[in-house]
């Protein structure tokens, strides 16, 4: 099992927001991350590549990330799992959404904004 890790925590605090922005669009593709606290992120995200499955478990404070229709995703066919450990989570999609809690998970489709 391969992994790669990241971290916030040795870059400079003015720089962490873009870091963690670019981070992002590294592991799941052309997304748009706006941190949501004032404090600039201490953020870890851990890959790992399991073959056919990928899996990434992520500790950070309040962030939003969103796709625009159109933009480029990594891969054409997956699904995210999301299982959600501490703290709380909005999952977005269509035209519907939910809100995770400790021990929640969800099911959706990155494809579709």
């Amino acid at each position: 099992m391969e992994s790669v890790s990241f971290t916030t925590s040795d870059i400079p605090a003015a720089d962490r927001v873009m870091a963690w922005r670019d981070a992002n669009r590294r592991f799941f593709g052309d997304l748009c991350v706006e941190a949501l606290d004032p404090i600039p992120p201490d953020a870890t995200l851990l890959a790992y590549d399991l073959g056919r499955i990928n899996m990434y478990r992520i500790d950070a404070p309040a962030h939003r990330v969103t796709r625009q229709k159109g933009r480029d995703l990594p891969c054409d066919a997956f699904y995210k799992l999301v299982l959600q450990l501490e703290g709380h989570a909005e999952v977005a999609n269509r035209a519907g959404s939910v809100i995770l809690m400790p021990g929640d998970w969800s099911l959706y489709d990155p494809r579709v904004p």
